[in-house]
């Protein structure tokens, strides 16, 4: 009996379990396991937000890009850049465009002013007609469009519009027909940048104005003298 006792005895206490030091040993090897993959989840959930915000900042910048160009090419008669420097010295104001078509009836004039302008990161677009004569003052359209409230685009940093342009003797002086036009901007958001352009070739005969009514002028010559 004694020995039968003294055997189990010693069984058990050869089988003990794990010591505190295997212990503390296994908890720390999980715990390097799981934030290694928890970093690598985290580092491909940044990858993948990073990407999708990539394609949405290019899909709206393709977006505003295709309208613009769209109603660059159906433009019938003039437009409207900014090239002087701006109050500041800080360069050209090249951050609105002004597309004028214009109907013609007899003596009755009826324009269609197409604006864009970016302000406060966003790209405002308004369409506005005229009877009879363009309006004079470029900062009241401007905006008018913005009070408009039709956004284009937002996240917008930048938008320039860059004109190819030659310039043909007339009557009565020299015009400047705008041959084609480039529109570049960039977006950003949460640390995304795009920067897109589009080079847009006009099918019509459409005048530069260095200003409204400067591009009026140029579209309605005066008649020359009787002899």
């Amino acid at each position: 009996m004694k020995r039968i006792f003294f055997s189990k005895l010693h069984k058990r206490e050869g089988n003990g379990g794990y010591t505190l030091v295997e212990l503390i040993v296994s908890i720390a090897i999980l715990g390097v396991v799981m934030v290694g993959a928890f970093a690598l989840m985290t580092s491909g959930g940044n990858q993948f937000a990073r990407i999708n915000g990539r394609i949405d900042l290019q899909y709206a910048a393709q977006q505003a890009l295709s309208h613009m160009g769209q109603e660059v090419i159906d433009t019938d008669a003039g437009m409207v850049y900014e090239t002087a420097a701006k109050a500041d010295g800080s360069g050209p104001d090249k951050d609105y465009i002004m597309l004028v078509d214009r109907k013609v009836t007899g003596s009755d004039k009826e324009y269609t002013v197409h604006t864009y302008v970016l302000e406060d990161g966003k790209i405002y677009y308004n369409e506005a007609a005229y009877s009879g004569s363009l309006p004079t003052n470029v900062g009241t359209v401007k905006q008018n469009t913005v009070n408009a409230g039709h956004i284009l685009a937002e996240h917008v940093t930048a938008l320039t519009f860059t004109p190819t342009a030659v310039s043909k003797p007339t009557d009565t002086g020299t015009v400047e027909l705008v041959k084609s036009l480039k529109i570049e901007m960039t977006m950003e958001r949460r640390k995304q940048t795009y920067e897109g352009s589009q080079v847009t070739s006009l099918r019509n005969r459409v005048l530069h104005g260095e200003s409204l009514s400067a591009l009026e002028s140029a579209l309605n010559p005066p008649a020359p003298a009787a002899p």
